[in-house]
């Protein structure tokens, strides 16, 4: 079932277990059930020869692959004042953040239905002292955001009664004289202990996510949300098997509020250069209009800031554009070079042409790389790896898909599989990600180096994920502008946040 029809019959709720075997296996199963009952007859032989005997081998010359480098990351610093580098997020964010927030004293609100009261009090424990009476995680949540972290005044915590919509009550609670007189030298952080499910199959019950969000936004404070059920069998799990994998939950948390805070967890290992990166993505509200934004990085990963617009018409596209470029140019001179990532097919005469008035107006003669990803994993083309058991093709291999008129396209694997390197199943199999690589304001051939700096990127992209620890298989320039694009529908006020240098929708 798809997720409207599980809210319907109120089955979101009921977790499916979580699958650890090959979706590699499994898809070319479904393939070679299809071939044999409708593909495998004399008729279709005659028309398509190969079709139903033999999978297309793909040609050497058609392989490549992203130098290992490629998939390094720069953390904080180690005991003897080095750069922590390290390929897999989980271990390196244990030597802090890269860039720490810039406040200095960091005090955590906690916001919890009264019959949570000791679960709150201990989740504070845990991110203020790593540990509560019982149990000892022994990392703080300082280590992840590289400031002081305490408790805000007691005044301040919020607890309500009404499970279903603690709205009213958290909202009358936000009015009161000692949320009217915040210290101005303490930057608040919410943790919200959430009754409800972010997906849950009341309406009502799922927009009190989105409101609580925004009512703490419009006073400078970001929130972190934790789901109480899951987070209490999580808690529940290690306690009965003597395990600390709460742990995993908390780290992912700590992540997110040290970029909610304007940090960086952790960057590429990339010497800085006079790029922008833009990404654009976009999602389908449930009036059925496409919300729009955009995202500006520099090649390190470093994230500027967004541009959010509430329409899919093009003149807002291209807005967003020149405000990213503009932003971009006021702090560090012009851009050699824009890269755009985005999120479908652009037309050549009607979406670009008003993009290269707009660099002519800004008087920028530069090289422009349109990079369209697939929003979706792409499963209309798959490539097996018959040498791996569970087919899965080594992270960092890509595949010529050839020219086409809309540009040079590409099949990139983007997964945590390794040469020399354990596998882990629990991270999962992602399909590869289909890209499409043109610069429509040349009509020379894209250079070979080029073509191959820019899989590169959209690869290292993935990398910088501040949600969570876990790899991802798209990269942050498409994934960020459909988070918030998400969200922003459900807001009463557009511009609640106006601190466009943090993360604060993640």
């Amino acid at each position: 079932m798809g997720g409207e029809l599980k809210r319907y019959f109120g089955l979101d709720s009921c977790l499916e277990p979580r699958s650890f075997e090959s979706k590699y296996i499994k898809y070319k199963d479904k393939i070679e059930a299809f071939r044999q009952k409708y593909l495998n007859y004399e008729d279709i032989t005659k028309i398509f020869r190969n079709l139903a005997f033999a999978y297309t081998r793909v040609d050497v010359s058609q392989i490549g692959q992203t130098d290992s480098s490629k998939r390094l990351l720069v953390f904080g610093k180690t005991s003897e004042g080095l750069d922590y580098k390290n390929e897999r997020q989980q271990y390196g964010v244990n030597f802090g953040p890269r860039i720490c927030c810039s406040y200095t004293d960091v005090r955590l609100i906690a916001i919890y239905h009264e019959s949570y009261r000791q679960d709150a009090s201990h989740l504070l424990s845990y991110f203020k002292n790593g540990k509560t009476k019982a149990i000892d995680y022994g990392k703080r949540l300082s280590k992840y955001i590289g400031s002081n972290v305490g408790y805000a005044d007691r005044s301040l915590h919020i607890e309500f009664k009404n499970m279903h919509n603690p709205v009213e009550e958290i909202e009358n609670a936000l009015n009161s004289e000692a949320y009217r007189n915040l210290d101005s030298k303490v930057k608040y952080v919410g943790i919200y202990v959430s009754p409800i499910h972010k997906y849950g199959s009341d309406r009502e019950s799922r927009e009190c996510y989105y409101k609580v969000k925004e009512m703490f936004l419009k006073r400078g404070i970001v929130t972190q949300a934790i789901d109480f059920d899951k987070m209490k069998a999580q808690l529940t799990n290690d306690a009965e098997n003597n395990k600390r994998n709460f742990i995993y939950a908390l780290q992912n948390m700590g992540v997110a509020i040290c970029a909610k805070l304007g940090g960086s967890p952790w960057l590429l290992d990339e010497a800085g250069k006079k790029e922008l990166l833009i990404g654009i993505g976009a999602f389908r509200s449930d009036n059925q209009q496409y919300i729009g934004a955009a995202f500006s990085f520099d090649n390190t990963g470093v994230f500027n800031d967004y541009t959010y617009f509430q329409k899919s018409e093009l003149d807002e596209l291209v807005g967003a554009i020149e405000m990213q470029i503009m932003n971009y140019s006021s702090i560090n001179n012009k851009p050699q070079r824009l890269i755009i990532h985005y999120y479908k097919k652009i037309s050549r005469k009607k979406e670009f042409q008003k993009i290269e008035n707009m660099l002519h107006h800004l008087n920028l003669d530069i090289p422009v790389y349109i990079v369209t990803i697939n929003k979706t994993e792409s499963e209309d083309v798959v490539v097996f790896d018959e040498d791996n058991k569970d087919l899965m093709p080594y992270s960092g291999t890509w595949v010529n898909l050839g020219h086409t008129k809309n540009g040079h396209r590409y099949l990139l694997c983007n997964n945590t599989r390794y040469e020399n390197v354990t596998f882990k199943p629990m991270d999962g199999f992602p399909f590869p990600v289909k890209l499409t690589i043109a610069c429509p304001n040349s009509n020379d051939e894209i250079p070979t180096p080029v073509i191959q700096e820019l899989i590169d990127q959209v690869y290292q992209f993935s990398r910088i994920y501040w949600k969570s620890v876990k790899q991802q298989a798209l990269p942050v320039t498409i994934k960020y502008p459909e988070m918030i694009a998400e969200i922003m529908p459900h807001f009463n006020d557009p511009t609640v946040y106006l601190d466009k240098k943090c993360l604060w929708f993640l």
